[in-house]
């Protein structure tokens, strides 16, 4: 294999795997929203366009190319479609624009149809110093007519869409994905060059580098910019990776094209200088690469890979103890509200206590409601200041029945606030053991219950409800509101660090409670719908 055509191939290769990595990435993020699905529809026509051109180029029989280029055809009538469809979406245009996307489609599908007859691609032959390349027909040029406008007039609408955006990080998603599409069709759209006989035939290779830069342009607004809603917290390591290994790529890919360049200048044909001049001029070159690194690091990422991982673990940490505190608040209050009736007790009968010195009835009353509401309170302030204790993960008998009653009373007051009626249905057996983080179970059943009362700020019914799997292996604890629900297209989100609709919301509660529950080894979900209430059921193993 020829070093052209070897370029040629890692190209195609390098653009095929990102773009198919990224509309992986994209569509199981939400796979139910109209602008991920049209993105990741859009890249992967890329994707299948460039890792079939792959074995198209390097066929070894005209018939084997032919069918293999008719199979690449299905992406590529595909592509301006696709990309008008998703930058409508993203722009919030699709509903005005409707009839022009269903056009667009209408003429890719009758692209796609002459694409079974030679009008489209007539064969394939050799050209340049590839194996194998299309002949194109007559409908062939008919389609460059359109694949241009298309893209023309879909960069225009970007563009057209910026003076009227507000939202700085709106704006910075629609410059990163302009200059991401327009260098991806620049350096792309070299490749109809050996369509229509254009040289220089030498740059196609490095121009089609830049369909790939434009999957970076895309996983840096997705990084910097929450291009498409992606949680840049679990990606982020990620994409630094792939920028890394981008650039690495890049690297290497330069070191054998100046290798091969001084070869034809000095004309030696020996493996072992070949050998020795790549490694000349990778040590030459590697301060550069380095260089580039730490910008991306500095710049991109505030840090290096080391400080990042660091600086998510002590995130998770901080907000961790911020859930706890804020949990910690709900405990002190529900402890004062609980602390006001014994001390009301104690209060009443000290009044009269001077009077009632000679009643013996009284004093022996006195002395048994005392007793039993200082010891109330004693209970109260020493579970405080043992969830308040900062320990690790510790495992210990339990009884949940106990431990969920502890957690709504100290909810009472704000029970009765929302008029929130209460519905405790348990299993049968009243003493149900189960080994648990006592502390960490209650702060998950209050996080669990602050957010079902929440929903409920005009009233409703609570309902608590333990009951054993069939096997006694697990218990199974549901919590059910009547308030306002959870909207289809946001049920699925709700365990993202940071996704929250309150307005005071931290939006980690919940990614916390799941977190606790998996180290349990037991399961979390929810059931929602919109002003339908919500059920959480957790699972939890004996």
């Amino acid at each position: 294999m020829n070093f052209y055509l070897a370029n040629l191939t890692f190209s195609y290769f390098f653009v095929g795997t990102v773009l198919l990595a990224l509309s992986i990435t994209v569509y199981f993020n939400d796979r139910k929203n109209p602008i991920n699905i049209s993105f990741s529809i859009y890249s992967f026509c890329i994707s299948w366009w460039s890792l079939f051109s792959i074995f198209i180029i390097n066929a070894t029989s005209e018939n084997t190319a032919t069918i293999l280029n008719r199979i690449a055809i299905l992406g590529v009538v595909f592509i301006p479609s696709t990309f008008l469809h998703f930058t409508f979406n993203f722009l919030n245009l699709s509903n005005k624009r409707n009839s022009l996307i269903k056009l667009c489609y209408l003429i890719s599908a009758l692209f796609l149809l002459s694409n079974l007859t030679p009008i489209f691609v007539k064969t394939t032959a050799p050209i340049y110093k590839l194996n194998y390349f299309a002949v194109p027909g007559i409908a062939y040029y008919m389609f460059l007519i359109y694949f241009a406008f298309v893209v023309v007039y879909t960069c225009k609408q970007l563009i057209d869409s910026l003076p009227n955006c507000k939202n700085y990080h709106k704006k910075q998603q629609i410059m990163y994905l302009l200059w991401g599409n327009l260098l991806g069709y620049l350096g792309g759209s070299t490749n109809f060059n050996f369509i229509l006989g254009i040289q220089p035939y030498e740059i196609i290779p490095w121009c089609t580098y830049f369909v790939g830069i434009y999957g970076i342009f895309v996983a840096i607004a997705i990084l910097k910019h929450h291009l498409m809603d992606i949680n840049i917290i679990v990606k982020k390591s990620l994409i630094y990776s792939f920028l890394i290994s981008a650039l690495t790529v890049i690297y290497i890919l330069l070191i054998l094209s100046l290798e091969k360049t001084l070869q034809m200048f000095i004309s030696y044909n020996s493996n072992y200088i070949s050998l020795l001049s790549a490694m000349t001029l990778a040590f030459i070159f590697t301060p550069l690469k380095n260089k580039i690194q730490f910008i991306i690091d500095k710049y991109l990422f505030k840090g290096t890979a080391p400080e990042i991982y660091e600086q998510n673990v002590l995130l998770l940490q901080t907000a961790s103890q911020v859930e706890k505190y804020k949990s910690l608040s709900t405990l002190s209050s529900g402890v004062a509200h609980e602390i006001k009736n014994p001390l009301q007790a104690i209060k009443t009968f000290t009044e009269y206590l001077p009077n009632k010195l000679e009643d013996k009835e009284f004093l022996l009353n006195f002395s048994r409601i005392v007793g039993v509401e200082v010891s109330r309170i004693n209970d109260l302030v020493l579970q405080l200041m043992e969830y308040s204790k900062p320990s690790p993960p510790k495992l210990e008998p339990v009884n949940i029945h106990k431990l969920i009653d502890d957690s709504l009373n100290f909810l009472n007051s704000r029970m009765n606030k929302y008029n929130i009626n209460l519905n405790k249905e348990y299993e049968a057996d009243a003493d149900l053991i189960i080994k648990v983080d006592k502390n960490q179970i209650r702060q998950a059943l209050l996080n669990i219950l602050l957010n079902a009362m929440d929903s409920m700020e005009t009233g409703g019914t609570l309902t608590v409800k333990t009951e054993v799997n069939s096997g006694k292996q697990k218990l199974i604890i549901h919590i059910i509101d009547t308030g306002i629900g959870i909207p289809k297209d946001q049920l699925n989100r709700i365990f993202e660090p940071f996704y929250s609709q309150k307005s005071t919301g931290t939006g980690l509660g919940l990614p916390i409670v799941r977190r606790t529950i998996e180290n349990h080894r037991g399961t979390i979900s929810v059931k929602s719908e919109a002003n339908q209430g919500t059920t959480i059921k957790i699972s939890l193993p004996f």
